[in-house]
């Protein structure tokens, strides 16, 4: 009898795969069928702006002349941070940069992949309106990445995370010409929004 215990569970093991796709989550390949699909994605980048505005107020309201922090004798960590934003005294460990570093470029990462995949729109139109959204989101997270941080990694299609430790930061002119490329094809696209953004 105790042969049979042992045995079994080899044979469980055995019997079944272990390469088998997640049924909780949507592989990009099998995703990114039909114009449907795209639109749904490009609604997810609408929805990737929440969270990276959860800290864009921190790093530029909270630093300017149009906020004061009054409180200075906090034991809050939440306040605490705000109160580094406020007296310019921000610690390299804050975690709050980290967060938003990791949301903007996920964000960024959406927009790529919507790019990449815009040949799944028969509409002519309708390709044009969803790259053009796609590009004014990613114009706009790096306008506020390159305002923050000077030189920051440029990625305008989906990348590896080998290649990503390979990548090295664009200067900050490079950046800028950047945005404007992806403005200016975005104005010049058939879309029925009209977004702008002042680029100096």
């Amino acid at each position: 009898m105790k042969r049979i215990l042992y045995i079994l569970p080899l044979l469980l093991l055995t019997a079944c795969s272990l390469k088998r796709q997640p049924i909780s989550d949507i592989a990009a390949e099998s995703f990114y069928r039909d114009a449907s699909q795209v639109k749904a994605a490009v609604t997810a980048c609408y929805n990737g702006l929440q969270e990276p505005m959860k800290y864009e107020w921190m790093f530029t309201e909270t630093r300017s002349d149009n906020t004061r922090f009054h409180t200075t004798s906090t034991t809050s960590v939440a306040n605490t941070a705000i109160l580094h934003y406020d007296q310019s005294t921000i610690e390299t460990t804050d975690n709050n940069i980290y967060l938003y570093w990791l949301a903007t470029y996920n964000n960024i990462a959406r927009c790529n992949t919507i790019l990449a995949h815009l040949d799944k729109v028969d509409d002519s139109s309708l390709r044009a309106q969803l790259e053009g959204e796609a590009l004014f989101i990613r114009a706009y997270h790096y306008f506020n990445l390159v305002r923050l941080f000077g030189p920051v990694f440029i990625i305008t299609e989906r990348i590896s995370a080998a290649e990503a430790k390979q990548r090295q930061r664009s200067s900050v002119e490079a950046v800028y010409t950047l945005i404007r490329a992806d403005l200016q094809t975005a104005a010049g696209c058939d879309s029925i929004y009209h977004l702008t953004l002042i680029v100096h």
